[in-house]
């Protein structure tokens, strides 16, 4: 796409796919329209480079950050300012809409400024970096917001303002960060040709993927399941996450829901080897099923459907009813005769919204 007449520092796609806004050293911010790629408007009114550009969330209005220490937000329909905010010390390096479309984010120097965008108001200044924030992005919920200066990001909670953490796995400079679809994690990347996966409710790094050349961007997919790098050397690179990372911030609580499920896994394994009866524990009942070997089938059959949260556990004076977890669907338990050497139990655990992780667990006949 050619019409600037210097460097492009910023792009911004809209959210309905219709326009690309860009911005660079020529001070003028354009719009371009994705059907035919054609620049159908171009905007004046920063006096120096245009840094950074973003969309609202329902692509109703653009704000363009600038050297000059300003943002403007346009009504893009039309392709006027209506809001000139100019109380900045320093350069707007990076912008960032909030999910509402209500606020939008700063980052000039070493602060974040959020301000409502029907009255022009400075609802939260965040501090605490020591150096240059280069960019920032909002969590999908709206309520957290990262930025990254040098090597560390920050964590603010945005109707507070308080900084809930700051992580400094990085090595060099931070270029970029994007969340996953659900919030739940956090990509950066930087000069150290790496990229980060962190956890973002305990701000550990839970994988660092060496990257060929220096990446100067990252972009996670809706889903979760991959992200992109756009590297120094002119290539971008693609991976695909494995979902053992994702399960991370499970493996390491012991309250969580992954941890309980492995427990359950544990239980079901135990009672098919050493008991012949077996408890189903629901909210509100709990009835036996005595497992006899005149009342088996010759052929091993798939149980009945069973209620949403509901799991088998070996029953027993010893045994207390385990305490099944919202987010585990029901196991499915195979029945066991002496004509079967082997069965197996799969159960699927829904672990982050966004991936099924599933494990296979090998049972021994069960002794009649």
């Amino acid at each position: 796409l050619s019409g600037h007449t210097e460097p492009v520092w910023t792009l911004s796609y809209s959210p309905d796919g219709k326009y690309i806004a860009s911005g660079g050293d020529d001070t003028t911010v354009r719009i371009w329209r994705t059907s035919d790629w054609r620049c159908i408007k171009v905007l004046p009114g920063h006096s120096k480079y245009v840094l950074s550009v973003d969309y609202s969330p329902n692509s109703e209005y653009l704000a363009s950050g600038s050297i000059d220490r300003s943002v403007i937000i346009w009504l893009t329909s039309r392709g006027l300012p209506i809001r000139n905010i100019s109380q900045h010390q320093d350069p707007v390096v990076a912008i960032s809409f909030s999910p509402t479309g209500k606020t939008v984010a700063a980052a000039t120097g070493q602060i974040i400024k959020i301000w409502q965008i029907d009255t022009g108001e400075c609802i939260k200044t965040l501090s605490g970096h020591t150096d240059q924030i280069k960019y920032l992005t909002y969590d999908p919920a709206g309520k957290r917001l990262a930025s990254c200066a040098a090597s560390s990001i920050k964590i603010w909670k945005t109707d507070t303002g308080d900084c809930l953490d700051t992580m400094t796995d990085h090595t060099d400079e931070i270029k970029s960060l994007s969340y996953s679809g659900n919030g739940n994690f956090l990509f950066s990347c930087g000069e150290d040709k790496t990229v980060k996966l962190w956890d973002t409710s305990s701000g550990n790094c839970i994988k660092t993927f060496d990257i060929s050349a220096e990446p100067n961007s990252v972009a996670c997919s809706k889903d979760g399941k991959k992200f992109a790098a756009a590297l120094a050397n002119g290539q971008i690179t693609t991976f695909k996450i494995d979902p053992e990372d994702l399960a991370y911030q499970f493996k390491n609580k012991k309250d969580d829901t992954f941890a309980t499920a492995a427990t359950t896994i544990k239980s079901v394994s135990a009672a098919a080897t050493t008991k012949k009866t077996y408890t189903r524990t629901t909210s509100t009942t709990t009835r036996k099923t005595e497992i006899s070997k005149a009342a088996q089938p010759k052929k091993p059959v798939s149980p009945a459907p069973q209620p949403a949260a509901e799991a088998y556990v070996a029953s027993g004076p010893a045994t207390e009813p385990a305490q099944v977890p919202e987010k585990i669907i029901p196991i499915p338990v195979e029945q066991f005769t002496e004509e079967t050497a082997e069965q197996k139990s799969t159960e699927t655990i829904k672990l982050l919204g966004i991936y099924s992780v599933t494990i296979n667990k090998k049972l021994a006949p069960l002794a009649v």
